[in-house]
């Protein structure tokens, strides 16, 4: 009787230790077995425990010599093993940087920015990048019209896109200035706007032609395709793109730069048209300004 009171009183002592508190180790493990705890109980404390099992070969022979049951001992083993799959989980865990936060305005073009197309501001203190807002030209309008009425539609008609305001909102002091695309991913966030929406059509910035905008009284206009009676094309013409320079930094990263200096004047890079190449359809640009308009021009 005083054996079984004894068991019994190891046995709730055992149990009543909390989850975590203790490390078995193949030694506690013998001497609960040699204490009488039945195969069921010392299973249950090795599933509730941490553990710093010895399974190697000499191990388990020292427990089967110890007596130690065989199902406590398969048991040891499993529990060992998943012991070893979670400390191999939490050290990935903390050896796995949380990916970098966005850094919209970050000079470095290496430092992760939301998708869009943005401008080096390097002229000012501190030096930061600026986004080019999107604006999207939701009508066009014909040109060269006399001459293909004229020729009942040999001569082709030029077709403009028009965006609004005579002025953009972001003005370089640069007359050569450093813009640089971040094309990222869907998912990704889009806080400059605009990347994401065009990204079926522009894989890098060559998909995209830099033009000089024509200042008018209700905006700006600048040709995006061409029609007459042998068909149309969509597209700015060759001889309205802007000549720029384009360097792949990274996978979805570049930076653009144009060829020769810009004059005094209102520019955007033009999303391409969609394959279907309509000039009719829904152009995005990405405006900005050169020259002193506002704050004098600085080289």
């Amino acid at each position: 009787m005083r054996r079984l009171s004894f068991v019994a009183a190891v046995a709730c002592a055992s149990l009543a230790v909390p989850a975590g508190a203790e490390t078995l180790t193949n030694e506690q493990v013998i001497r609960l077995s040699a204490a009488g705890l039945g195969d069921q109980v010392l299973i249950a404390k090795i599933r509730a425990s941490d553990n710093a099992f010895d399974t190697s070969t000499e191990g388990l022979l020292a427990l089967r010599r110890k007596g130690v049951p065989n199902a406590v001992i398969a048991e040891m083993i499993a529990a060992g093993s998943r012991e070893g799959k979670a400390a191999a989980l939490r050290t990935s865990a903390s050896a796995d940087p949380a990916p970098a936060a966005f850094a919209p305005d970050s000079p470095d073009p290496a430092a992760p920015h939301p998708p869009g197309i943005y401008l080096l501001v390097d002229w000012r203190s501190p030096t930061a990048m600026v986004a080019l807002p999107p604006v999207d030209s939701r009508r066009t309008k014909s040109g060269n019209l006399f001459a293909y009425w004229l020729t009942g539609g040999i001569a082709r008609r030029s077709r403009k896109a028009v965006i609004p305001e005579q002025q953009a909102r972001v003005e370089t002091l640069r007359r050569r200035p450093v813009f640089y695309f971040y094309f990222g991913r869907p998912g990704a966030g889009d806080a400059a706007g605009g990347l994401l929406e065009v990204r079926d059509r522009a894989a890098s910035p060559d998909d995209f032609a830099l033009v000089r905008f024509a200042v008018k009284d209700k905006g700006r206009e600048a040709k995006v395709g061409s029609s007459g009676r042998f068909g149309s094309s969509g597209g700015v013409p060759e001889k309205d793109r802007i000549a720029f320079v384009s360097t792949r930094l990274s996978p979805g990263v570049y930076s653009v730069q144009p060829e020769e200096d810009l004059a005094d004047g209102e520019y955007g890079f033009v999303s391409p048209l969609p394959a279907s190449g309509n000039a009719e359809e829904r152009v995005r640009v990405f405006d900005f300004s050169v020259g002193g308009k506002r704050r004098g021009f600085s080289k």
